[in-house]
């Protein structure tokens, strides 16, 4: 029973460092073999890390995207939207239903919020306008401000996709 828990344990290591190391392909294996879905921690680590190609992966091998904080319930979209990580926040939306898009935590937060709180404009556009999540009930100053940012997040985002030769229009 000891090697049992040694190899579990020996796995979750090797599946950690898998996604921490970026290792696409040794992950693929390793999820090949492993017969439960990976844990919510190596997603939230994959979206805290940036990688978008590891987190394509740990998705696909149903990561769960609900409750990546268990005291909070944090989603992977709202930890995506927080970090600003504009190429996540499509991928998240584009597999997710309209329930995961406006989905609020136990403390309140929703992804719009979470990229409001932590200013990434590019994000709070690519949710509301691209993607129409709701914008939550505010004060007539966080109006303001919400109006600043996306007009901040659809330049971005246009001055993004002319880049990578994207039409917008």
């Amino acid at each position: 029973e000891n090697s049992s828990s040694a190899s579990a344990g020996a796995g979750s290591s090797l599946l950690e460092f898998s996604v921490t190391e970026g290792k696409t392909h040794l992950l693929g294996r390793l999820l090949e073999t492993h017969a439960a879905a990976p844990d919510a921690r190596l997603l939230s680590l994959a979206i805290e890390q940036g990688n978008l190609e590891v987190m394509k992966i740990l998705v696909q091998n149903r990561a769960p995207l609900y409750n990546l904080d268990e005291l909070d319930g944090s989603t992977a979209l709202m930890l995506a939207s927080r970090s600003g990580n504009v190429d996540m926040v499509h991928y998240l939306c584009k597999l997710s239903c309209r329930h995961y898009l406006d989905y609020t935590s136990s403390f309140g937060s929703s992804a719009v919020s979470c990229a409001y709180a932590a200013s990434k404009a590019e994000v709070l556009y690519i949710l509301t306008v691209l993607y129409g999540a709701v914008l939550p009930v505010v004060s007539s100053l966080h109006v303001k401000r919400y109006s600043l940012m996306l007009s901040l997040g659809e330049q971005s985002y246009k001055s993004r996709c002319e880049r990578k030769g994207i039409s917008v229009d």
